[in-house]
């Protein structure tokens, strides 16, 4: 095994741990790789390596927490259901995309984006709906 590879294997370890708190790249280079340069991270890795390696390790890290996360969406369930409006609102925002500036879910505003814009790529015109853009244009 290479020292790069030790070196990999350190730092998806120590981002993987969701115990720790998410470091700055010079954080990594001399704390965590006990490198005696910032830089030296940079000469032992290619910016793309260590983005590869922090995405590597966010989504180990966001594994071990899915458990946890789970519970708490089950305690807020259960205090929505109990009468919380607090936690009802939260349950709506969380689960259903609801926005309360917006007043509609974020998937049916989507849907609403989705349909203008094919609307617009067929080439209707606002307030000829149905008709084709030769039609509206024609006077038929």
């Amino acid at each position: 095994m290479t020292s790069k590879d030790r070196h990999r294997i350190k730092l998806l370890e120590f981002l993987a741990n969701p115990s720790n708190e998410w470091p700055n790249r010079s954080t990594l280079s001399k704390e965590v790789l006990g490198f005696k340069t910032v830089q030296q991270i940079h000469v032992t890795f290619t910016a793309a390596e260590l983005d590869e390696i922090e995405q590597e390790a966010l989504e180990i890290r966001r594994k071990k927490y899915a458990s946890a996360l789970s519970r708490v969406d089950s305690g807020l369930l259960k205090r929505a259901a109990d009468g919380d409006p607090a936690a009802a609102k939260l349950v709506y925002q969380r689960f259903e995309g609801w926005n309360e500036k917006i007043g509609v879910n974020i998937e049916q505003l989507d849907r609403l984006i989705d349909a203008e814009l094919e609307r617009l790529a067929s080439g209707s015109k606002t307030g000829d709906a149905g008709k084709t853009q030769g039609e509206a244009g024609s006077g038929e």
